[in-house]
């Protein structure tokens, strides 16, 4: 027997449910000896007899000339919804181009994929792989085996069997029984230690020993509802009713000590819910929802509206939401620090948030995502989410995205700090970027240590995106790059308007891979200008990739008044771009070729310390021009051009700029 190929899974996180009693049920056992039982895999596969004898699947794309050979589709119903299966075969390759890949996944009729299996090695190599799945509600799973590019491979002894110990159990939201109302303009307590559940719970001395006193309530405008610090909890929160304009309802703590801590342990989807409320503020408590396994739609913090109507004036502050494992896989449900949503149906008015704050908070060890929204997104059911902001958050070590807000218009996201995106998912996942979104501005952020290069950009621009304005943010170290701009062109109106008028100003990038600005699909009226990019020595980057997501390409696409400052080595692929305009940048390094345009400069920009940015804003003072830099006032004047450079200075209305983020 050859040597053993690496196994390799990529794209699935396995949730598990404690089943494990019932013993597993096989679906299929194939040897592919059997004419019949092999037909119940899939129609029209053809088992070639083995030189050693006995039959085997082979895949075989050496004839071909396409990239994406798939050899096996699964019947669709061989895979029930609502259940764990595992996989397992034997692979055997024959043959492998350099750049080929012989792979296999799970594959929805939408077109929505689950892992990503490479079967690696070279020819004559032997092995085994395992694969595991859970379905969710769908029962329209495929097992796809396929060849990327040029190569053979043999399958036999494949089983198919379910799973019990993988099974996700069904979890729900808190389903608080109301059976008081408060008279408002109430203060109460809630002392987990010294508490009594027989008391009034209106002051300290009379507090309240658990949350299912509050839960129970539905309170009124003026009311406070204090939890003691130092206090924990093995619960959710979610106290009804709303406040009012000049007297919201309040949410905090009490006392001396640690924030007080709320953790369901996983017993609930969300720890703290809040269900059809507005002009409510939550500050200073500690909240967790970690389970004994991951599990879909898992979150700390869950706001949800359900056919409420405007609601108005929704605080979360200084909130540390810490350990809430969700799954890591997008296409489960993922899971949430802080999600914001809706769940409307077509009986009662649209939901959408009026006035929304997080602000402040410390968000870490969060799967799949840190702060999440979602809304009215459809250009023909447009009803956006306005006055959204989102700012001072600290994130660290998430599973997937940072920050996202879908379906909003003039969201505000600044002054956040995301260390460490996309640790342990596998799906495509970024740092902070709008969806379905009009009029953001992403402003003073610093996003670094993106994991990864499906995706991994520390920003991004994305579908049915118009007018988005990214500037004076801070992106280094991030696997996947500096930024993201795509659409999809096979989705068109009436859901997705396109990616229109994207500006990119005054960032600093260091360091960033696979490469820095990463344009696809057909994105319209973008500018990127006064930005700096850096390169250090030994590192191989493109500058710019291109790519034709849904079938188009991007068009007028302005790259003005941007330093490229490369010690190590780049180039451009701009692919099937159109009407493409360098105009006035600096580019000074090592670079593969130079893109032609007017006023464009090969020479130091004499920056006073390029590649010295470290942690924070305050480490970017050497992306500063020196006195006598050639970058002084050789910029092409931009309208309407946010009226000031990362550092405060301002930007001449008349006259030239200089080049770079940096007005001296």
């Amino acid at each position: 027997m050859g040597g053993w190929a690496s196994l390799m899974c990529v794209g699935l996180l396995t949730v598990v449910a404690a089943c494990a009693a019932e013993p597993a049920q096989t679906v299929l056992r194939l040897g592919f000896e059997d004419a019949a039982a092999t037909a119940a895999l899939a129609d029209g596969l053809k088992p070639v007899a083995q030189p050693g004898g006995g039959f085997a699947l082979v895949g075989d794309s050496r004839a071909g000339g396409g990239q994406w050979n798939e050899y096996l589709q699964s019947k669709v119903g061989l895979l029930a919804a609502r259940e764990a299966y595992r996989l397992t075969l034997d692979y055997h390759i024959i043959a492998l181009a350099e750049g080929a890949e012989a792979y296999a996944l799970f594959r929805r009729q939408g077109g929505a994929t689950r892992g990503w299996w490479t079967l690696a090695g070279k020819a004559g190599d032997r092995g085994r792989l395992t694969m595991t799945l859970w379905t969710g509600g769908a029962a329209d799973w495929r097992l796809v085996l396929g060849i990327k590019n040029r190569g053979a491979v043999a399958i036999d002894n494949l089983t198919l069997e379910t799973d019990p110990a993988e099974r996700v159990p069904d979890l729900t939201m808190p389903k608080p029984e109301r059976t008081w109302t408060s008279p408002g303009r109430t203060t109460y307590y809630v002392d987990s230690a010294a508490g009594d559940d027989q008391r009034d719970g209106r002051s300290e001395a009379t507090a309240w020993k658990t949350l299912t006193r509050v839960n129970s309530g539905t309170f009124a405008p003026g009311d406070r509802i204090r939890l003691r610090a130092g206090g924990t909890w093995a619960d959710y929160l979610s106290p009804g009713g709303r406040g009012a304009k000049d007297a919201p309802i309040i949410l905090d703590s009490y006392g001396l000590g640690a924030r007080p801590r709320i953790d369901c342990q996983g017993r609930w989807q969300a720890t703290l819910y809040l269900r059809n409320t507005e002009y409510l503020t939550v500050s200073g408590l500690a909240i967790g929802n970690q389970g004994a396994r991951p599990h879909p739609n898992r979150t700390g913090v869950h706001v949800v509206l359900n056919d409420f109507g405007d609601a108005h004036d929704i605080v979360l502050e200084r909130l540390d939401v810490t350990d809430v494992n969700g799954s890591n896989v997008k296409d489960d449900g993922g899971g949430a620090g802080i999600h914001i949503g809706r769940s409307d149906t077509k009986a009662g008015p649209k939901s959408r948030y009026v006035g929304l704050e997080v602000r402040d908070c410390h968000l870490a060890r969060c799967d799949r995502n840190g702060i999440t929204m979602y809304g009215h997104w459809q250009r023909d059911d447009w009803h956006p989410n306005l006055g959204v902001v989102i700012r001072g958050n600290l994130l660290e070590d998430l599973g997937g995205d940072g920050i996202v807000p879908i379906g909003c218009d003039g969201a505000l996201v600044e002054r956040n700090t995301l260390r460490g995106g996309r640790q342990r998912a596998t799906d495509a996942a970024a740092g902070i970027w709008p969806w379905s979104c009009d009029n953001t501005v992403i402003q003073f952020n610093e996003v670094s240590g993106m994991k990864g290069t499906n995706d991994g950009q520390g920003f991004d621009s994305d579908w049915n995106c118009r007018n988005t304005v990214i500037q004076y943010n801070y992106s280094h170290d991030n696997e996947g790059g500096f930024l993201l701009i795509c659409n999809n062109g096979g989705s068109k109106m009436p859901a997705n308007i396109g990616c229109q008028g994207t500006v990119v100003r005054y960032n600093v990038s260091q360091n960033d891979g696979e490469r820095i600005f990463h344009l696809s699909g057909p994105l319209r009226d973008t500018a990127i200008y006064n930005n700096v990019v850096y390169l250090a020595k030994g590192r191989k980057v493109p500058l710019l990739k291109a790519g034709n997501w849904g079938g188009d390409w991007p068009e007028d696409t302005r790259f003005t008044n941007n330093i490229f400052f490369v010690e190590g080595e780049t180039s451009f692929d701009l692919g099937g771009m159109r009407q493409t305009a360098w105009s006035h940048n600096v580019f000074f390094g090592t670079f593969a070729s130079v893109p032609d345009g007017e006023g464009n400069l090969r020479s130091d920009p004499r920056l006073r310390a390029a590649g010295a940015g470290g942690a924070g804003f305050d480490s970017l003072g050497g992306y500063r021009l020196l006195p006598g830099s050639p970058c002084a006032a050789a910029g092409l004047k931009v309208e309407r051009n946010g009226g000031r450079d990362l550092w405060g200075g301002s930007v001449p209305a008349d006259g030239a700029p200089a080049i770079g983020a940096h007005q001296p």
